[in-house]
């Protein structure tokens, strides 16, 4: 299942480098090449040249790593705490588009992150953001509704196939391949809230400050 994930992410990362080369933005590096060398293995595995863009989703894996350790501990470590607990919301800002708008999406989403965090309003109710991810979203279609993966027994979306039983792409009316860009959210609560509608206020006001109807995807455990 890995190896299946990383052969698709390095598919994703080398059509979006590809494209950028073509749009003249510079998907590659003409550097030096890395590579990995196991220690007890001996095996070689040498580093994709892809250039330090976060548009190319394997560099964007890379240089979560480290970040999603770190809040992986803050969060387990929140989480034991007394009237604390941590939720996530995923935020968009628009419809789907091309590649070349990603990073202009992505830095207004980013925008109103801060812009929360330094409000008086989540500073009062204790609602803190402590960590973010923006994220391109599926290059192909799927299903709206969930539905039981017979296999693996869990609810998810299917992707939708053409005639070929080929996944069909999402393009906009010029046939140009689009994005979803969104950005998850890990959100820490500091304090109990004492009604529903207490708790509810702070997700309709994150609602309409981050312009994302239903962007509360529950709580984090772990």
């Amino acid at each position: 299942k890995q190896d299946k994930g990383r052969a698709q992410t390095r598919l994703m990362s080398d059509k979006a480098a590809d494209r950028m080369e073509r749009l003249g933005k510079g998907g590659y590096h003409t550097g030096q090449t890395v590579s990995f060398i196991g220690a007890n293995s001996e095996s070689v595995e040498e580093l994709p040249p892809y250039r330090r863009n976060n548009s190319i989703p394997y560099v964007a894996q890379q240089k979560r790593a480290n970040m999603l350790k770190e809040s992986t501990a803050y969060l387990e470590e929140q989480n034991a705490l007394p009237g604390v607990h941590c939720r996530m919301w995923v935020i968009h800002n628009g419809p789907r588009c091309q590649s070349i708008e990603l990073r202009k999406r992505w830095k207004e989403q980013n925008s109103l992150v801060t812009n929360w965090n330094e409000s008086k309003y989540a500073k009062d109710n204790d609602v803190f953001i402590f960590f973010r991810s923006n994220e391109a979203g599926s290059p192909v279609k799927k299903a709206h509704e969930k539905t039981i993966n017979t296999k693996t027994g869990k609810w998810e979306r299917r992707y939708l196939l053409d005639s070929k039983n080929n996944r069909i792409r999402c393009t906009d009316s010029n046939g140009c391949q689009t994005w979803h860009p969104h950005t998850h959210l890990l959100i820490r609560f500091g304090r109990f809230f004492k009604t529903k509608d207490e708790f509810s206020n702070v997700i309709k006001r994150a609602s309409a400050h981050f312009g994302t109807p239903k962007l509360d995807a529950g709580r984090i455990k772990n």
